[in-house]
């Protein structure tokens, strides 16, 4: 696998607590990652995932190739790891996060947050952070989050992750380093993710015509 200048890496495992298997719920013709793994292929020279090595994630592996979508299986606890090891296996300068079960993900945003990212020449760029209070600022609703490291960043700071919390989540790890994304987002108040059947259900009303 050759060097490349940025990768789009999809968060994806079957284990979610919420909503078991909501990896494989469909969403127009494909389970929900593959259709927004598809839509970026759209737009961005390269897309591919990162899932874990659980055996019910043999079906995440196994959707990846009937598509041709690359991959990667690595930690399932320790996202950050999985992480590291994805981007030893395609490595390239910088990458943007996203997780598999947000289908909405703008490919306007994506372009606007990579522009912002090498323009401010960001080590970390993100459509959320934290204020003084510790409190969540996004500047895209959720279900639209968009985060962007430096690989090379992203890679040193491993030795320094301790805690499981920032082990699963990342982004807290660098929340006195993130740039915030300046998106003019008018939708910040609503909910685009799918956590629960509910969510889905909007989802394929909304969203499937």
């Amino acid at each position: 696998m050759g060097f490349l200048d940025t990768q789009i890496i999809l968060q994806v495992r079957a284990g979610s607590n919420r909503l078991p298997g909501k990896a494989f719920l469909y969403y127009k013709g494909y389970p929900l990652f593959i259709a927004l793994a598809k839509k970026i292929q759209t737009r961005f020279a390269q897309v591919l995932v990162a899932t874990s090595t659980q055996k019910n994630d043999d079906l995440t592996a196994s959707f990846c190739e009937q598509f041709d979508i690359p991959y990667y299986r690595g930690d399932e606890a320790n996202v950050y790891k999985r992480y590291v090891d994805t981007l030893k296996r395609f490595p390239c300068d910088h990458f943007i996060r996203l997780t598999g079960d947000n289908p909405l993900v703008d490919l306007n945003d994506l372009a606007y947050g990579l522009d912002f990212f090498k323009q401010k020449k960001s080590k970390v760029a993100s459509s959320r952070m934290w204020n003084k209070k510790d409190e969540m600022i996004r500047t895209l609703p959720k279900g639209k989050s968009i985060d962007i490291f430096d690989t090379t960043h992203f890679m040193n700071s491993y030795k320094n992750v301790v805690s499981k919390e920032d082990q699963e989540h990342i982004l807290p790890f660098f929340k006195e380093e993130i740039a915030l994304i300046d998106y003019k987002s008018a939708e910040l108040n609503r909910n685009y993710s799918v956590d629960t059947l509910e969510d889905y259900q909007n989802l394929i009303q909304n969203n499937c015509n």
